[in-house]
């Protein structure tokens, strides 16, 4: 709750398992995106939303205004999508890059534009 009072956004990546979560709710994450919370924080029970978790689904440079086929998705959960399929990405191999598709290739691209949003 602290971190949200700073201004702290928390990005992070939809899946890749082509899941409605208007429907199915299971993962971890984005059980929490958008979720009232009550836990005591300093002695006092309180209840905040917590509205400060944005979820990124892919999307597909292909086929304009659509998801990636592998995206999750839901519009109470999911909040944007960014650029997902055939990014050029580094690997745990140093100085190595190559294609990769997926939610985690779109949510740095939202995070950044989000940072950017702040410095203004």
């Amino acid at each position: 709750k602290r971190l949200r009072e700073k201004g702290l956004i928390i990005t992070v990546a939809a899946g890749n398992s082509s899941t409605n979560f208007d429907v199915d709710e299971n993962d971890l994450l984005i059980h929490f995106v958008n979720k009232e919370i009550t836990e005591e924080i300093d002695g006092v029970m309180q209840s905040f939303r917590m509205d400060n978790i944005v979820a990124v689904a892919a999307s597909n440079k292909n086929d304009e205004n659509k998801l990636a086929r592998f995206s999750n998705y839901g519009s109470s959960k999911v909040l944007l999508a960014a650029l997902g399929v055939r990014i050029w990405s580094c690997t745990e191999v140093p100085d190595l890059y190559k294609s990769m598709n997926g939610t985690s290739q779109a949510a740095p691209q939202v995070a950044a534009i989000l940072a950017m949003m702040v410095e203004l």
